[in-house]
């Protein structure tokens, strides 16, 4: 038996879809589609570090399960050139003068579908910009995808150019994970991005493999680095005596942001391009008229303890 129901954080609208089982996803529909909370295993276990109310939601000064679009990370004084055009995105990361992740996560979606397939609970959101932005007058259909299954959540993002000229895009998802004890994460080897006093990146990237090894993040991060075998893209981040977390993504998605704002809390962002693509064009994806993009990442609960 499913079950569908709908409560309210402040002002917003919070859509609840389970499973017979308890399994399911929370999301606000008008706050870019972002995941309130994932509820996986047969315990269900909450994974996502969510709303705690609504003010929350009303500024998300992290981002929390933000759709990073039309670029991920930071764009140095908000400003790019494309086609020989300079625009000007708003200035969102003031301390910094940079603009940050894009405008997507204010943008309200609309539910096209719910699907309760026996034991999976699927959401389809649509999306469709008009180009109404001057600093990003490339008009597109964006669709997003979220499926969760017993002990897997997976997300679609299919970007559709409905314009008439190129479209320049990045794209990432800015997940937020929460333990009651310190953070434990494993990843591959990977390129780490070197970056200023105000995290733009220098051009410089290093072999980085200090977490082979699955085990405490000890060092604060917030930090992009490129993987390098396009075979073996997953993070593993859980905590002692909890559950354990596979953070996968497709080969579209050549980097990967870490972020450890405190000892128990991380954000690990399956992201298409480097920092400042929109300047530095590393990673870019440029859409021709009437093409369609599809990027895809996974959250895998692997291992339960309680």
């Amino acid at each position: 038996m499913f079950t569908l129901s709908t409560y309210f954080i402040g002002s917003y609208e919070i859509i609840s879809v389970r499973n017979q089982h308890g399994e399911g996803i929370d999301f606000i529909p008008k706050k870019g589609g972002a995941i309130h909370q994932l509820y996986m295993g047969k315990h269900c276990i909450p994974i996502l570090d969510q709303f705690t109310e609504g003010n929350d939601i009303d500024t998300n000064p992290w981002h929390k399960q933000a759709l990073l679009f039309p670029f991920p990370n930071r764009l140095k004084d908000g400003t790019y050139v494309h086609d020989g055009v300079t625009y000007h995105f708003p200035i969102n990361e003031k301390d910094r003068n940079n603009a940050l992740h894009g405008f997507l996560f204010n943008e309200p979606f609309e539910v096209s579908k719910i699907n309760k397939k026996e034991s999976e609970v699927e959401i389809i959101l649509t999306y469709t910009y008009q180009g109404q932005y001057a600093y990003y007058p490339f008009p597109c259909k964006l669709t997003v995808n979220y499926l969760v299954t017993e002990n897997t959540f997976y997300l679609s993002f299919q970007i559709e150019n409905i314009g008439k000229t190129t479209l320049p895009y990045g794209f990432g998802w800015h997940s937020y994970f929460l333990f009651k004890h310190l953070v434990k994460v494993g990843m591959p080897t990977t390129n780490k991005q070197i970056v200023d006093a105000r995290l733009l990146p220098t051009g410089e990237e290093v072999l980085y493999n200090d977490l082979l090894e699955y085990k405490t993040l000890e060092e604060n991060l917030d930090t992009c680095f490129r993987f390098i075998d396009k075979k073996s893209r997953s993070i593993t981040v859980g905590s002692e005596n909890e559950h354990q977390l596979k953070i996968q993504s497709d080969e579209s998605m050549d980097y990967i942001q870490i972020f450890n704002p405190e000892p128990n809390r991380i954000a690990v962002e399956p992201i298409t391009c480097n920092i400042n693509a929109l300047i530095n064009k590393e990673g870019l994806n440029i859409l021709k008229p009437n093409e369609t993009n599809i990027h895809h990442c996974s959250i895998t609960l692997e291992k339960l303890k309680l």
